[in-house]
């Protein structure tokens, strides 16, 4: 399941897709691409991310196997999916750096 997102971070539509399992994640972006809706307002690049529980896993390139996603043999789509939206990182201005940054729930002792 693919979820699509706008650049306020809502949920504008999902899709169930499929793909080979030897393919590759640029594999899911170009079937998302056949997806997107000029309704939406998602346009250039896409980027993938991996959504386990409501929480972002991890951003894939375009290059990783399918095989590798932790929601490949996963059947509940509900808590695991493939989050698309546009890759607002493609375009940073000079001198500016990405940084990742991780929220920790002290309660739980969950990343």
């Amino acid at each position: 399941c693919i979820r699509f997102f706008d650049s306020q971070v809502r949920e504008v539509g999902s899709r169930i897709i499929t793909v080979p399992s030897n393919g590759t994640v640029q594999d899911v972006m170009n079937e998302a691409t056949q997806h997107l809706q000029a309704a939406w307002g998602i346009s250039g690049p896409l980027r993938v991310l991996e959504v386990q529980e409501g929480r972002l896993h991890k951003n894939y390139r375009p290059d990783v196997a399918v095989r590798a996603l932790q929601c490949f043999s996963r059947s509940n789509i509900f808590y695991n999916c493939l989050r698309v939206e546009a890759d607002p990182d493609v375009s940073m201005p000079e001198g500016h750096t990405l940084l990742e940054i991780y929220h920790c729930d002290r309660q739980s002792q969950q990343a």
